[in-house]
Formats: C-alpha cells, structure tokens, sequence
C-alpha cells in the first residue's frame, strides 16, 4: 500500500522513466490523490491516465492506494 508520495514516486521514476532529480524536485507539489474514472490526480499538472502509463513503457501496474486499486494490466478494469 503506498501513499501519495510513493504512489507518485513510482509513476514517475519506475514507470514513466524521469530522471531522479526531475521526481525529486516535484514531490513538494503531489497533494492528495483524487480519482476520476480512469484518472489519478496529484495535483496541478500532476495527472494520469492509468491505462495509459502501461502504453507508454508496458509494465504491468498495481497500486493500492487508500483503499483504492489501480491495475493496468485490462482497460476495462483499470481502476476497482
């Protein structure tokens, strides 16, 4: 289970591949994550679509977050 920080953290570095630095200076920005649809927001300019993220580098993802889970492994149950 991660929190808004390790949630983000892992999009950005593991997932979307950004250099470390780049994680590090925006993780004073990632507020608390809120969720609409297919979407995870932490902030300002700070959105995805999940399914989306497996597109862009092919992993496979599950994040549990508050309760909450984000699987991008199938579209149509991206988000449970």
């Amino acid at each position: 289970m991660l929190t808004e920080t390790g949630a983000f953290f892992t999009l950005t570095y593991f997932l979307k591949k950004w250099p470390f630095n780049h994680c590090k200076e925006t993780l004073s920005k990632v507020r608390l994550a809120t969720y609409i649809k297919y979407k995870i927001i932490f902030g300002k300019q700070l959105k995805w679509q999940i399914p989306a993220v497996r597109d862009f580098n092919r992993p496979e993802v599950i994040l549990l977050l508050y309760n909450r889970v984000f699987l991008n492994k199938d579209l149509d149950t991206a988000i449970r």
